[in-house]
């Protein structure tokens, strides 16, 4: 109710809707697997937060009000510059020439084009609202199978509209780009020893000792022995690595998970959030809580 009369009726998003309403079923896009099976309807358990349906005309009307283009029949429900603030490069997002802003992605690597973005995706559905604030375009990409051909449809859309990316487009498949390494190591000594801290979830407040080393990194879970984090990044100050500990949460807990840290350095800590992955095949994606560490004083 929330989500329809303050934002889907004011701005004139007339399919677009929490769930499937009476009637448009019909409508609705069959989803597929990555094996081109179908997949059997399935709800979630947070409405509001997720499984919102729309058209592509809908999404590119929303992506025209963030660009402060309002349109005919639109309502002006949050502040211009609001909507401008939520563009702004606010942390680095990891990947170079790309950052966080207020619930959006901003990238300059093509071309240093600035494109302001939000996926999104589940079993059988990719998605992809991209703004270009410069060029007053939006793109919107909605795809009925997780496949991984987003990007590809996406890149293609974006180079039709703007020629700046069209352009980087070229000059990338002229020349494939120098690979990234995964650590960053001149970089990653800056967080080499032992930090302190806690991981908070909305029903617990864990104890995290979390020791970063030239020879491997470790966590210690509540109290537990220390256990080795694999698939370790450092990148841009941002250290991230995955962990076979679990919460004990109940949300979080209802399904065998492993954690993934993401923590940024900065002002003496390393603050961000930890992952709860799932990785049994009924169950995707993660629940993510707060994570702040103190480092150790030698």
């Amino acid at each position: 109710d929330f989500m329809r009369q303050e934002i889907f009726a004011p701005l004139g998003l007339t399919n677009t809707s929490v769930g499937i309403p009476p009637g448009a079923a019909p409508r609705v896009a069959q989803r597929y697997d990555a094996e081109n099976k179908a997949i059997p309807y399935y709800t979630f358990d947070h409405p509001g937060g997720s499984e919102v349906y729309s058209s592509a005309h809908d999404l590119v009307r929303f992506g025209m009000f963030h660009l402060n283009g309002r349109l005919p029949r639109q309502r002006q429900i949050l502040a211009r510059e609001t909507l401008e603030d939520m563009r702004r490069d606010r942390v680095p997002a990891g990947a170079p020439g790309s950052f966080w802003g207020l619930g959006w992605s901003i990238d300059y690597s093509l071309g240093g084009v600035r494109r302001v973005s939000h996926s999104g995706g589940m079993p059988g559905v990719a998605t992809y609202l991209a703004l270009f604030p410069e060029e007053q375009v939006v793109v919107v990409v909605l795809l009925n199978k997780s496949n991984g051909a987003i990007g590809t449809v996406l890149n293609e859309l974006c180079a039709i509209m703007v020629p700046g990316v069209a352009a980087a487009l070229r000059a990338r498949r002229a020349s494939p780009p120098p690979a990234t390494p995964a650590v960053d190591s001149a970089g990653m000594p800056a967080v080499y020893g032992e930090w302190r801290g806690y991981v908070r979830s909305y029903a617990d407040s864990v104890p995290v000792t979390l020791t970063i080393a030239k020879e491997g990194s470790r966590v210690s879970w509540n109290g537990a022995e220390p256990v080795s984090l694999s698939d370790i990044t450092f990148r841009q100050g941002t250290f991230s690595g995955l962990a076979p500990v679990q919460s004990k949460a109940p949300d979080i807990a209802r399904y065998a998970h492993r954690t993934l840290f993401w923590l940024r350095s900065h002002d003496g800590r390393l603050s961000g959030y930890a992952a709860a992955q799932t990785s049994t095949p009924r169950a995707y994606y993660a629940l993510s809580s707060y994570a702040k560490l103190e480092r150790v004083p030698r």
